[in-house]
C-alpha cells in the first residue's frame, strides 16, 4: 500500500512537473504558426517591394523611351523644315498625329504611376501599347521622310 501511494504521488508529481512546464513553454504549434505568420509576412513584404522596384524600373524606361521618341521626331521636324515648305506641310499634319499618340502615351504612364496589382497591370499594358502606336507613327513618318528625301 506504501509503495501504491508513494506512486501515485509520484505520477501526480511528475504530472504537475508536466503540466507546470507547458504553462511556461509555448505551445509547439503556437510557436509554428507565429513563425510561419512571420515568414509569410515578410514574403509579402519582399513581393510587394520587387513590385515596387518593377514599377519603378518600367515608369522610368517609359518616360525615356517618350523622351528618346520626342527629339528624335524634332531631329525628323528639324530636316523636314531644311527640306522646305512641302515636305513641312505634310509633316505638320502627321505633327498633330504624333502629339495626339504622346499625349496619349503620357496619360496612361501618368494612370499607371500610383496603382498596384491587377490595375496597375492593366494600366501598364495601356501604356506599353500606347507607347508601340506612337513608335509605330513615328517610323512609318520617318519612313515616308526618307523616301520623300531620296526622290
Amino acid at each position: 500500500m506504501k509503495r501504491s501511494i508513494m506512486l501515485v504521488c509520484f505520477c501526480m508529481l511528475l504530472a504537475s512537473m508536466i503540466a507546470g512546464c507547458r504553462k511556461e513553454l509555448p505551445d509547439e504549434g503556437e510557436a509554428a504558426a507565429e513563425r510561419l505568420r512571420r515568414e509569410t509576412s515578410e514574403a509579402v513584404d519582399a513581393a510587394r517591394d520587387y513590385a515596387e522596384v518593377k514599377r519603378k524600373q518600367f515608369m522610368a524606361t517609359m518616360e525615356s523611351n517618350l523622351e528618346e521618341l520626342q527629339l528624335k521626331w524634332n531631329r525628323l521636324k528639324q530636316r523636314a523644315e531644311e527640306e522646305g515648305e512641302e515636305v513641312s506641310d505634310e509633316f505638320q499634319k502627321q505633327k498633330k498625329t504624333f502629339d495626339a499618340k504622346l499625349a496619349e502615351a503620357r496619360a496612361r504612364l501618368d494612370d499607371a504611376e500610383d496603382l498596384t496589382g491587377e490595375a496597375w497591370e492593366g494600366a501598364r499594358d495601356a501604356a506599353w501599347a500606347a507607347y508601340a502606336e506612337l513608335k509605330e507613327t513615328y517610323e512609318r513618318m520617318a519612313a515616308r521622310y526618307e523616301q520623300g528625301v531620296s526622290e
